[in-house]
């Protein structure tokens, strides 16, 4: 049991060692750099000022950089086409678009993940594959993942621009988007059938008011068939299953009506997109004498190290 305890009681004794030993190597370290800076303190300080002016230059006078967040509506199934062009965008010349040197450079394309709309995607398909899906993973995760992201309505551009960008930039650049051949037909025929789909669905939302505005106005023992849809008075649930009938046709109204409004292109830019000055993790002013610290130092104790490998080197020769 002493024994034990001996050695234990050595193995503290070696940790404090340890302890001593780095904090005084550390309080060497420090004192050694007071010693650089008090011996090249001219040095140092004029380097310290051209750091502080380069700084001040390139905060009020060098290229700026710009982000916004576009929020955007994918339409004619042209997801993933809008994904693929974006994630290759760069490989393209801008340039021969109409944009400027350093107008946009960086693009990154993420989903808006909406439940209602998976639902609404998947109501007469494969449900079960999503249940199976929440049960096996994250809801995030699935919501995420991209192998749904054709079913959301909404996506989020994040856009890096230059200095040489403006609020003009982001209108060329949903042009752009929408000016993929391959859809331009689609584009067309989607117009005029989106349109369609309101007067139809119109048509129909009057058809039902007016069936229920004949059966209201007939009293209760009369059994008799209306005289425009042929519909039994006395059939079971007519009304509940009439008015169920008629908000399922309004809910189709409302989306045939705002996808005749959006969906004449391919990208509808739906928020109003605010360009935000990218600004630096530190102030250029800070973080350029910071460097130009740090890299004086180390080019001191590089020139050291090259020193003592001489001295190495020479001993070997002798």
């Amino acid at each position: 049991m002493e024994k034990r305890l001996d050695n234990d009681e050595a193995d503290l004794n070696m940790l404090f060692n340890s302890i001593r030993k780095g904090r005084d190597n550390f309080s060497a370290f420090l004192y050694d750099l007071f010693l650089i800076i008090k011996k090249r303190w001219v040095v140092l300080s004029l380097l310290i000022i051209a750091g502080i002016a380069c700084g001040f230059y390139m905060e009020h006078y060098g290229n700026k950089q710009y982000t916004t967040s576009l929020v955007i509506q994918t339409n004619q199934k042209s997801t993933e086409i809008i994904y693929d062009y974006i994630e290759n965008i760069n490989s393209y010349s801008l340039e021969s678009k109409g944009f400027a040197p350093n107008e946009i450079l960086d693009l990154e394309i993420v989903a808006v993940p909406n439940f209602k709309d998976l639902l609404d995607s998947y109501e007469s398909q494969n449900i079960n594959l999503i249940e199976f899906l929440l049960e096996n993973a994250s809801a995030d995760d699935v919501l995420r993942a991209e192998f749904f992201r054709d079913s959301y309505r909404f996506h989020k551009i994040e856009v890096e621009l230059g200095n040489t960008s403006g609020e003009e930039s982001i209108d060329k650049f949903i042009a752009l988007l929408n000016d993929v051949d391959n859809y331009k037909e689609i584009n067309a025929f989607y117009g005029e059938f989106n349109t369609r789909k309101v007067v139809e669905f119109e048509k129909m939302l009057t058809q039902i008011d007016e069936t229920i505005e004949q059966y209201n106005s007939k009293s209760p023992g009369d059994d008799t068939n209306l005289a425009v849809t042929g519909v039994n008075y006395r059939e079971n649930n007519f009304v509940t299953s009439l008015v169920e009938y008629k908000t399922y046709v309004m809910r189709f109204l409302e989306n045939a009506k705002y996808d005749a409004v959006t969906a004449e292109n391919n990208v509808y830019l739906v928020n109003e997109p605010i360009i935000k000055h990218k600004k630096p993790f530190l102030p250029l002013m800070i973080a350029y004498p910071l460097a130009v610290f740090i890299f004086f130092f180390l080019g001191v104790y590089f020139l050291r190290f090259l020193h003592k490998g001489k001295e190495v080197y020479e001993s070997k020769q002798a």
